[in-house]
């Protein structure tokens, strides 16, 4: 196979309604983009984007501290995404810090989502609304969204 016609694994990870998971699903299942969504992780067992997973048999797994303790979590996080051959991490509304280990193996392979333009609206606290009411607040003229590589700090890669 080919590195054009092979299809990458992704892991979505997500924390709330999951809208940009979502989306991100329905490009790939049309084909515009050349992937197959293998996996959802979530930190929030009662996040709305587990249900869509569920109701489009997308593996999902939950990764928090009732699951795992503090220095597992990394161990265990990486060992999921091993174990699903996942290429490419996209954060669609992840609500927690990677841990260093999955940015280490996964470098240059993790994207987040930041629904703001960075830096300026961007590190701790500026998620959700907090962003889009900080943005408002500002009186900015242009805002927009960043995608951007995911590396050891919020919203700095």
């Amino acid at each position: 196979m080919n590195v054009k016609s092979r299809k990458y694994n992704i892991a979505a990870f997500a924390s709330g309604t999951g809208s940009n998971f979502i989306n991100i699903y329905k490009y790939v299942r049309n084909r515009n983009i050349n992937a197959h969504i293998s996996l959802l992780i979530s930190n929030n067992p009662n996040c709305k984007a587990i249900n869509f997973a569920k109701d489009n048999d997308i593996k999902y797994e939950i990764i928090n501290n009732s699951r795992f303790s503090n220095n597992r979590i990394d161990d265990g996080m990486l060992n999921i995404l091993q174990d699903h051959k996942i290429d490419l991490i996209v954060l669609a509304g992840y609500m927690k810090k990677i841990p260093k280990k999955v940015i280490k193996y996964y470098y240059n392979r993790i994207l987040n989502i930041h629904p703001a333009l960075l830096p300026k609206f961007g590190g701790k606290g500026f998620y959700g609304m907090n962003v889009h009411e900080a943005v408002i607040r500002s009186k900015e003229k242009t805002t927009g969204v960043t995608i951007h590589l995911v590396d050891d700090n919020y919203d700095t890669g």
